[in-house]
């Protein structure tokens, strides 16, 4: 799913149970007329990003991403996986928006709208408690000269969008894909591994927002004192484009802490020591 160019509420914020989701869904509907949170956790074991947007009353569009593979559900089967989700720890990241926010992010994923069964905040989360802000209630009488209703709001707006999109559509050619860039420094028996290691990296880093254009791989060859087996020691240097709302040092930790996991099944799949020594982003 798209996200709103919007300022986060929270980032990073940590919910061990739904209840303490339920807050921050509470804390930020307290300041929106909706939001967009974006999850990451585990179902059954397995690590999924799920996006979500809601407005005051129900949830809109749901999304659930698989971190490692890329595979996105839609429907009732990302439902399912967001109640899944919830049996274990969840970092969680916010994002209020207005009611123009709202209809513009169904807008930008009018698919995954279309897909998602409409079902209501306190159906699926149970009480939610909002209290609204001073000063940041909806306003109760019609501003002289703009559309009087959120709907007719909605539909001025989605006419736009859709007629703007049109004439781009018409008049721009779509780019061709751009190729990565692969160097890889490493003995010739193992580049078949490193290759599908920065493959599935990449695939991590799109769940991001991450666009992969180069990536330079140095892998060196120790050996470890008494017979103690050989090492590999890799250092990773990628450059990318980004469309994540989240920050370049974070992003960076990100894949590092990916890497890592990467590297320890590469570990046991060569019988030999994977360790990251270094991994860098660069932002182009």
């Amino acid at each position: 799913m798209k996200l709103p160019a919007v300022r986060p509420l929270e980032e990073n914020y940590l919910c061990p149970t739904m209840d303490k989701f339920k807050e921050l869904l509470s804390k930020t509907l307290s300041v929106g007329n909706g939001g967009v949170f974006k999850l990451l956790g585990k179902v059954d074991g397995v690590p999924y990003y799920i996006t979500i947007l809601v407005d005051d009353q129900k949830i809109l569009a749901v999304e659930a991403e698989d971190v490692k593979s890329g595979e996105k559900l839609t429907g009732d089967e990302a439902l399912e996986y967001l109640r899944k989700i919830f049996s274990g720890p969840v970092i969680a990241d916010a994002y209020p928006l207005d009611d123009v926010g709202v209809k513009m992010s169904i807008v930008d994923n009018i698919d995954v709208y279309n897909m998602t069964p409409k079902v209501r905040l306190r159906e699926f989360f149970g009480d939610i408690g909002i209290a609204r802000a001073s000063g940041l209630e909806r306003p109760s009488t019609p501003v002289r000269g703009r559309p009087s209703t959120v709907e007719e709001l909605y539909s001025t707006v989605t006419k736009e969008v859709e007629e703007t999109l049109k004439e781009k559509t018409k008049k721009a050619k779509k780019p061709p894909a751009q190729k990565l860039e692969l160097r890889l420094n490493v003995p010739p028996e193992l580049d078949p591994y490193f290759r599908s290691f920065v493959k599935r990296l990449s695939s991590y880093g799109k769940s991001l927002g991450l666009h992969f254009r180069k990536v330079s791989v140095t892998v060196r060859e120790i050996r470890y004192a008494l017979g103690s087996g050989v090492g590999l020691n890799t250092y990773i240097t990628i450059e990318a484009e980004s469309d994540s709302l989240l920050p370049a040092k974070r992003l960076e930790e990100m894949l590092r802490e990916q890497a890592y996991k990467e590297a320890g099944e590469l570990s046991a799949e060569l019988k030999k020591r994977v360790v990251v020594s270094d991994l860098k982003l660069r932002l182009v």
